[in-house]
């Protein structure tokens, strides 16, 4: 019998792509339609279709538990036969996983917890839960299984938990938190160098942190040049890390893209001894580089890497929806292809194999290392709900829709934020002024776009970004049912919370209130006016750009704490050094006190 789900699960995409523009010019529509109809229930629906959402995986032999962020639960499924046994709802948006001690641990970003989960009988059972700071995105165990700490995003913040001897999966034996330390930067990926030091990456800039265990304190941070480090691990005594590189000064024409000039992936490799050594604190640190990608076939969004028992590095290419993998240092990484958007890869301890975790493809790959072949595929249940956004969120994280897919949105707007470097592009309606890639998250608020303030409609930003920025168009006509789609998507991201919200135990109420009148008195609100704290015009905040510009639109102040550089150019380091150093707004001449009141209510916005 002829089956019907795919058309259930496409329909609700349709019915927000048909009014786009007549079906016949819509690559997405027809993709969907061709996929129901020739292959049902089959991979081709990941192209466009995102399902389960799958983002983390661990391994217990033959029992591989994934994490679903959407819908909001973890998964047994049995390699062996294929198979999901069993599927346990423990939140709303688990966010990564890590087995310690017989347990499974699991953060659950929205609800800011850690939970503990064991398989039983052939089933999961959750046997406790930890309260964490905001916005859990990752979970390490040191290798001893004794410690485990939590990454806390928008808190930045790492808290630490002490696994206590004896039966961890016994309630009665409790997973005590022992310290939250501070972190200059929003936190991400971890990466356990020892027993004694655990290295914390920065979720969106270069920014790394060494935690010394001994006395659970930051050691020293440095810097690597790069942004997005989505991998790290440890082989043969080298910190690898799998990032970005965007160079701000390189205009995106469409030679500097082609050549991958403008935004580089990169396979970086740094001695363990040159990471914990302290006299590199806050210094660059460059170790050496392997390019990921090349002439016409970019390796876009390079994320996790997974090293295996026999020490074969595995780098997901995630935006290309392929792996890198290679078996001894000097050798070249070999490119295979697996489904889309590979995000979490875990390895079987007996044998070759390795699970790749293909967040948008609602599949896991199953790859053979020393064939380095695919060797099977495992299907994850159907979505509760299928959307237009979802699409959207798919099509963000797609470097294929760059020309030879060096970039995807994703890539500058890191998890619909900002990397906060600079970009010359032609946002601007010119080259040769680099201007600071700001933050999409609540951008639906926030019209209109561009630091000119020219761009009055949020789908001809994206097409313009598209064209001019991606040069996605070379070969083939612009599809407007993925613009539409990457519209509909970036409308749902909200602005992040403040760091003083985030950080709730940081909140200075009485401060903030006083600053909030320091922001009225000094005219601040004419120019960021509530409710999303920016305006339409331009105003001439008496900063000039490189090529003249004195006018530009304010961006919003929401979330403006969550940011590591301000002003158009990013000039300023600090949110301090704005209003200390470069004297914005110009008239305002604000005592220390007065500062520190602004800042205090800036830091809750």
């Amino acid at each position: 019998m002829f089956d019907f789900s795919p058309f259930v699960m496409v329909i609700p995409i349709m019915s927000r792509i048909v009014s786009v523009q007549p079906l016949v010019r819509s690559r997405v529509f027809l993709s969907l339609w061709l996929a129901a109809l020739i292959y049902p229930a089959t991979d081709a629906l990941a192209e466009h279709v995102v399902a389960t959402v799958p983002n983390g995986i661990a391994v217990q032999g033959d029992w591989l538990v994934v994490t679903s962020r959407d819908r909001g639960s973890v998964l047994l499924v049995n390699a062996a036969d294929r198979t999901v046994h069993h599927e346990l709802r423990i939140g709303q948006r688990p966010s990564s996983i890590v087995q310690a001690a017989d347990v499974f641990w699991i953060t659950d970003q929205q609800n800011q917890q850690l939970i503990g989960v064991v398989r039983q009988d052939g089933k999961l059972q959750e046997v406790l839960r930890r309260k964490t700071e905001h916005s859990p995105v990752s979970v390490a165990a040191s290798p001893n299984e004794t410690v485990l700490s939590v990454a806390c995003l928008w808190a930045r913040r790492l808290d630490l938990f002490q696994i206590d001897p004896g039966q961890p999966n016994n309630p009665s034996q409790p997973v005590r938190p022992t310290v939250t330390l501070d972190l200059p930067f929003s936190p991400h990926e971890q990466c356990y160098l020892d027993n004694r030091h655990l290295l914390v990456a920065d979720a969106f800039g270069a920014n790394l942190a060494v935690v010394r265990l001994t006395d659970n304190s930051v050691s020293h941070e440095f810097q690597i040049p790069g942004h997005h480090i989505r991998g790290i691990a440890v082989v043969d005594n080298e910190v690898v890390l799998a990032h970005q590189m965007l160079t701000s000064f390189i205009p995106t024409s469409r030679d500097h893209v082609f050549w991958g000039n403008v935004l580089t992936n990169l396979f970086r490799a740094i001695p363990v001894q040159e990471v914990l050594n302290p006299a590199n604190a806050n210094k660059k640190i460059f170790g050496t580089i392997v390019p990921l990608g090349g002439e016409k076939r970019g390796a876009g969004d390079p994320d996790c890497i997974c090293v295996t028992p026999n020490g074969s590095v595995t780098v997901a290419l995630a935006g290309v929806d392929e792996l890198a993998i290679r078996h001894h240092r000097n050798e070249p990484f070999q490119r295979i292809a697996v489904g889309r958007n590979p995000v979490a890869i875990a390895a079987n301890e007996t044998n070759s194999a390795i699970y790749v975790v293909n967040r948008f493809g609602n599949s896991i790959s199953i790859v053979d290392t020393a064939s380095n072949q695919v060797t099977g595929s495992i299907r994850l249940p159907a979505p509760d709900v299928t959307t237009t956004e979802l699409v959207g969120e798919s099509l963000f994280h797609d470097s294929r829709l760059a020309l030879d897919g060096w970039f995807s949105c994703n890539s500058c707007h890191v998890d619909g934020h900002t990397s906060s470097q600079s970009n010359d592009n032609l946002g601007d309606n010119h080259f040769g002024d680099e201007k600071r890639i700001i933050s999409l998250l609540g951008t639906s608020d926030t019209a209109p776009w561009a630091w000119n303030g020219q761009q009055m409609n949020l789908i001809d930003q994206v097409r313009k970004s598209l064209l001019f920025t991606m040069r996605s168009s070379e070969g083939k006509p612009m599809d407007e049912g993925e613009i539409m789609a990457l519209t509909g998507y970036l409308r749902t991201l909200a602005p992040p919370p403040g760091i003083a919200i985030a950080r709730r135990d940081h909140t200075n109420q009485a401060a903030a209130v006083r600053g909030r009148e320091v922001f009225l008195a000094n005219d601040c609100q004419a120019c960021h006016q509530e409710p999303a704290l920016t305006s339409r015009d331009t105003y001439d905040v008496g900063l000039t750009s490189k090529t003249g510009e004195s006018t530009f639109n304010p961006p919003s102040l929401r979330g403006v704490s969550q940011q590591h550089r301000w002003l158009h150019d990013g000039r300023a380091s600090s949110l301090e050094s704005v209003f200390a150093d470069h004297h914005h707004p110009p008239h305002a001449i604000l005592s220390p006190t007065e500062l520190s009141d602004l800042l205090a209510y800036l830091n809750q916005l």
